[in-house]
Formats: structure tokens, sequence, C-alpha cells
């Protein structure tokens, strides 16, 4: 059986937190730190896991 190729493009998106945290009158400064970038590469990594183990 011939599987098609599959392209699959994992981003890291702060907006909804963001869009919340102007909802409830506070300012985010996640992005604004190393730290955005390690918890956007983390959440991608788990994401992208869970993609691999789903295919099957």
């Amino acid at each position: 059986m011939h599987k098609p190729p599959v392209f699959l493009v994992f981003v890291a998106d702060f907006y909804k937190a963001y869009t919340a945290c102007e909802k409830n009158g506070s300012h985010q400064i996640i992005h604004e730190s190393i730290e955005g970038s390690l918890v956007g590469a983390v959440d991608a990594g788990l994401a992208i896991g869970a993609a691999i183990i789903g295919q099957d």
C-alpha cells in the first residue's frame, strides 16, 4: 500500500495567551525572554511526538 507524502508544520503561537492577558488586564511577557522560545520548542516537540505516535 502506497502512502502519500505528508508535510507537517509546528508553530509556537502565543496569541491565545496574549488575548487572555488583554481580556484580564495583564501584560504578556513570555515573548520577551528566551523562556518563551524554550516553551514553544518543548510544546512543538511534544506535538511532533504525538503526531509520530498517532500516525500508525
